[in-house]
């Protein structure tokens, strides 16, 4: 009977143990706040970081209007020729962030670093076109013989 014992005193633990039940979610603490993690900047950025970040606050200004605009389009034309501006500013701004991080990279004598983002740079300006694959020249199939 002693082996019975210890799983029969664990599971009349675990039963009797306080805690959330399987009905009702935990609720938050009410001192818990929320808080808005884009308005939370460090108090002091790097050189490189404000750069960076200049260059984030204005697509995020320039973003908005674009918002705006394509909300009040009145045609699917029209919508999309705001989509692309969102897309060129998405591509720009992304441009942008990464000569940041080039000039940086070169001025502090990581020519390697600079060098792999101004690919990077490149490879986002001047995408490598895929190749049609080639038609391939079928033969043409033999007639059915019958009684086959």
């Amino acid at each position: 009977m002693a082996p019975l014992a210890f799983p029969l005193i664990a599971l009349t633990l675990a039963l009797a143990a306080p805690g959330p039940s399987a009905v009702q979610a935990p609720q938050p603490a009410a001192t818990e706040a929320v808080v808005d993690t884009a308005a939370v900047r460090p108090r002091r950025l790097s050189p490189m970081g404000l750069e960076m970040q200049q260059v984030m606050d204005k697509e995020k200004e320039a973003l908005a209007g674009l918002q705006a605009r394509f909300a009040a389009a009145r045609d699917a034309a029209a919508a999309l020729a705001v989509q692309r501006e969102i897309e060129r500013l998405k591509v720009e701004t992304e441009v942008a962030l990464l000569r940041i991080q080039a000039g940086y990279a070169r001025r502090a004598g990581q020519l390697e670093a600079a060098q792999r983002i101004e690919a990077a740079i490149e490879g986002i300006l001047n995408p490598v076109k895929p190749q049609a694959p080639a038609k391939r020249q079928v033969a043409p199939r033999a007639p059915a013989q019958a009684g086959r």
